[in-house]
């Protein structure tokens, strides 16, 4: 069965990428007002960089929450765990993520973030420059950031244009090509403000369009107990073989999987960034703990997802 965009699918579209852009150029504005306004108290520069990069440590705890969900569980994750639970199970989301997700923010509220949040700094990189009083460390450890940080965009990137391709036929290069001009545009407009409502946004529209595929799939294969009846051999979660040529086992995921989740979300620029804008420890140390139940309720949505999916297709 093929699906494709109606007229209302784009005007949604459209209206969310206006809203956006909107809100990018209205920040840029009130930045560019401030600086005109702040005198000689604080060069130009310096004041326009915490205003854009960190808000003026003045970012709540909702937004600072949900944009560190939206950072990490963009396209990659909407369309990779479902096919994940799809074509190999759920035990990487039994073995790896459920236990991560409970076990990771203790780590981070508890050591990483006070750590990190009381430097004030801008860019987690300063730290290596800070540590060891050496620019050329500072640049090396960027640098690998970024080529880390490429090739993830590049990733997501490909699964959003193919998304875009599937449902509205537009080429994935062109496709492509307007969603990192778009972002781009917006992002340097309005800084993390922006970055971080707009999530805020997307991860109500997520929950939605997941909540709206399960609905549909029990709508149409008769119910979530015909759904899971259905896809009864994709419902394991654990295998503790110790064989390292199984491609997944208990072991390895709760070994590797919490290490990555650690440094995601406690050491990668994009997080440093969202809970740095925060006023105060404790407002990020809440946003950490709330991180529990709400990517919880993201990652079991998509999960369903792709037992919807297996269902459906089997």
């Amino acid at each position: 069965m093929a699906f494709s965009f109606t007229w209302l699918d784009y005007v949604i579209m459209v209206v969310l990428a206006c809203g956006a852009l909107s809100l990018g150029v209205y920040r840029a504005f009130r930045v560019r007002r401030r600086v005109r306004r702040s005198g000689g108290r604080a060069h130009p520069y310096v004041f326009a960089l915490h205003a854009l990069v960190l808000n003026h440590q003045n970012l709540r705890v909702v937004p600072t929450l949900l944009s560190l969900i939206m950072s990490h569980q963009a396209a990659v994750s909407l369309l990779g765990v479902p096919s994940e639970f799809h074509l190999w199970g759920g035990q990487w989301w039994f073995a790896g993520d459920l236990l991560a997700v409970f076990t990771v923010p203790l780590v981070l509220e508890r050591f990483i973030v006070p750590w990190i949040h009381r430097q004030r700094l801008i860019s987690v990189y300063e730290f290596f420059g800070l540590r060891f009083r050496s620019m050329a460390v500072r640049r090396l450890a960027a640098g690998l950031g970024l080529a880390s940080t490429l090739m993830y965009m590049a990733i997501n990137l490909s699964a959003c244009s193919i998304a875009l391709e599937t449902a509205s036929g537009l080429p994935m290069i062109p496709g492509a090509a307007v969603i990192t001009v778009f972002a781009c545009v917006y992002t340097l407009l309005g800084g993390m403000r922006v970055i971080s409502w707009s999530d805020v946004g997307q991860f109500s529209l997520v929950i939605v369009g997941l909540c709206v595929i399960i609905i549909s799939g029990a709508r149409s294969l008769g119910g979530l107990n015909a759904i899971f009846g259905a896809a009864q051999q994709r419902l394991f979660f654990a295998d503790f073989s110790v064989d390292p040529r199984v491609r997944l086992t208990f072991w390895s995921s709760i070994i590797t999987i919490p290490l990555y989740n650690i440094v995601v979300f406690g050491l990668d620029q994009a997080s440093v960034m969202r809970y740095s804008s925060t006023p105060h420890l404790h407002s990020a140390r809440h946003a950490i703990t709330l991180l529990v139940p709400l990517r919880m309720l993201i990652l079991t949505l998509c999960s369903t997802c792709g037992v919807v999916i297996f269902a459906f297709f089997k």
